[in-house]
């Protein structure tokens, strides 16, 4: 993007490959954009598994390559063994679980004695937003406690253009990703860029 001046990250220039599944035209590019920055490792269409819902681990991945690769994020905290359920994850993924935490994009549950991040579960709606908004506008806007993700879904509405973020599908968070970076300007502030306020 010509607003970009500083790369923290030298992007591929390869094809992803198209087999011929029912995604879209922007799902397309989304995802060429994507497999090119390695916030995806998936270069086919229908092996990306788009249908598919995002499980909390693979969010973990996914937005911590974005936040690192894309918006030459830095890490903010450092893990001291706070999760006490993701010792037997997806080993490729535990990495990004710790590191989501250490880049401030995840947080934890606490049940008594024990801290939680619930890596086999499908990630919420409202969680996913609140951390879309957080990673490029780096504010935290939490609403009441009735309904605490209202501000995040507005905020993520009013930088959205040409897709709607409908659902946790594999596609749709690429096409909702992809929108954010493509059709917004965006400036290094601190340790990071940060989207242009509209």
């Amino acid at each position: 993007k010509p607003i970009v001046k500083e790369w923290c990250f030298t992007p591929n220039n390869e094809k992803t490959i198209y087999q011929g599944n029912d995604v879209s035209a922007l799902f397309r590019e989304a995802h060429q954009m994507l497999y090119n920055y390695e916030v995806t490792s998936l270069r086919w269409t229908a092996e990306y598994r788009p249908g598919n819902y995002l499980l909390r681990q693979e969010a973990a991945k996914f937005m911590t390559e974005f936040a690192k690769n894309v918006l030459c994020r830095q890490k903010t905290k450092t893990y001291q063994n706070k999760f006490n359920d993701i010792a037997w994850v997806d080993p490729t993924l535990k990495s990004y679980i710790i590191e989501s935490y250490e880049y401030g994009i995840f947080k934890w549950d606490s049940w008594g004695k024990y801290t939680t991040f619930r890596p086999k579960e499908v990630i919420k709606k409202n969680e996913l937003a609140a951390i879309m908004v957080r990673l490029i506008t780096n504010e935290f806007s939490e609403g009441t406690k009735g309904d605490w993700s209202k501000n995040y879904r507005v905020t993520l509405d009013k930088y959205l253009e040409g897709v709607k973020f409908t659902s946790v599908s594999r596609a749709n968070v690429a096409e909702v990703i992809y929108s954010l970076y493509k059709n917004n300007k965006f400036v290094m502030k601190d340790v990071w860029y940060v989207v242009v306020d509209k």
